[in-house]
């Protein structure tokens, strides 16, 4: 259903826009961009109880039981480094390069600007993408304004290879790589990470299963959320990862998050490999959890756990 929402600004001028009752206020805030060209990024709007409406469904913070809205709309000026660059931009950048900003440019109107980008004095840096040898193909200008701007000359550009020693170097490697994790893996006694943002190039860390192992009993929430939020790496190969990880560093186990806690493998290799790890399991185990633990060390030929629960076992504690 649509909704009417009155929009009053600072200046006293009022318009209406129409949008649907589950929009978002990014939607809302999008349609009045429309009208006002006041950018999305600059509006603050503010509901009938004076507060601010924060991000998420328009419904949550505003009764739409009538088909109509009033809010307010306050326009946040540029701050000072935006103003900084706008003037620089228009006092420096060339005419021809701020004419360029503004329109999609075909193949022929490229190479023409490539020529000015090559000439021009470095008192002002060109984009990257106007450098690139190339221009307009052996059939003509190419009129498709998304596929110019890509060298066809462009080389496939190599992983870079980081190497880590500390903990404290791998902590920081993963808070700069972010959300953009493509693989993980072991080798031998290395642990392989790789990341690149879209249409970048790839960067490999390696480090020792050590430092990566102490890096996560550091700081768990910084190195593993990541891998564990990456749409690229699965999550069995985080568990691998944990698993070979554990042994280690002691009470690695203790610092992992509730979801790779509550991996059967993880668990019992953890018992397997920390002494208190196991003492803590054995206590809180339940009858199932002990069965499950014995039948797991059966599969992996790790010999016997004996157990209290029964008679020729009594008295013994694993």
């Amino acid at each position: 259903m649509k909704v009417n929402v009155d929009v009053l600004t600072l200046s006293g001028t009022v318009f209406t826009v129409r949008v649907e009752d589950d929009c978002s206020v990014w939607h809302l805030k999008r349609e009045i961009e429309k009208v006002t060209t006041t950018s999305a990024y600059l509006q603050r709007l503010i509901g009938c109880d004076g507060m601010v409406l924060p991000d998420g469904q328009l419904s949550n913070f505003c009764p739409l039981g009538d088909g109509e809205l009033q809010i307010t709309m306050v326009s946040v000026p540029k701050s000072q480094s935006e103003m900084d660059w706008f003037n620089h931009w228009s006092t420096h950048a060339p005419e021809w390069l701020q004419r360029s900003s503004h329109k999609l440019l075909d193949g022929g109107e490229l190479h023409d600007y490539q020529q000015h980008a090559e000439l021009e004095p470095k008192t002002f840096r060109v984009p990257r993408w106007l450098r690139f040898r190339g221009g307009s193909s052996a059939h003509g200008p190419d009129h498709h304004p998304t596929r110019v701007v890509k060298s066809p000359m462009e080389m496939p550009v190599q992983p870079k290879r980081l190497r880590l020693t500390t903990s404290e170097e791998v902590i920081r490697a993963i808070k700069r790589a972010g959300p953009f994790f493509r693989s993980v893996c072991i080798s031998g006694s290395e642990v392989e990470l790789s990341f690149g943002k879209p249409h970048s190039a790839e960067v490999e860390l390696l480090a020792s299963c050590e430092a990566v192992a102490t890096a996560i009993a550091e700081a768990p929430d910084v190195v593993l959320d990541p891998l564990i939020c990456s749409p690229d790496v699965a999550f069995e190969k985080i568990v691998e990862l944990v698993v070979r990880l554990l042994p280690k560093c002691p009470g690695l186990y203790d610092s992992l998050p509730a979801c790779l806690q509550e991996e059967e493998v993880i668990l019992f290799n953890a018992v397997e490999t920390d002494p208190e790890a196991k003492a803590t399991f054995l206590k809180i185990a339940s009858k199932s959890d002990l069965r499950a633990w014995r039948e797991w060390r059966r599969r992996n030929n790790l010999g016997h756990a004996t157990c209290h629960w029964g008679r020729r076992c009594e008295g013994d504690r694993f």
